[in-house]
């Protein structure tokens, strides 16, 4: 097995002056040591999927996590049928119609 990380930037939808970049970064195995090197100076909001290596830059309060809509709603889903909280209803109501 082994792990891909990959860096997008596009800042132009801000105004930002600089031009869209996608950088991919091959790793032998997915360790969360990879990420937390990789990250080690970065500072700010990261989106990313719900990989549990990103979860040391994360604890660090460097990243804050920006987490995908479908990992969040995933978690709203599973809990709905088993606890019935209307919250979760809701929540799960509200990120449809996003």
């Amino acid at each position: 097995m082994s792990g891909i990380g990959a860096t997008v930037c596009d800042e132009c939808p801000c105004g930002g002056g600089g031009p869209p970049a996608a950088w991919y970064r091959f790793t032998a195995n997915r360790k969360g040591g990879h990420p937390s090197a990789h990250l080690a100076s970065d500072q700010g909001w990261m989106h990313a999927d719900g990989f549990s290596g990103f979860n040391e830059r994360y604890r660090s309060g460097a990243i804050s996590e920006a987490a995908c809509m479908a990992h969040i709603r995933r978690k709203f889903v599973d809990v709905f049928p088993s606890q019935g909280l209307q919250a979760a209803e809701e929540a799960i109501r509200r990120i449809a119609g996003l």
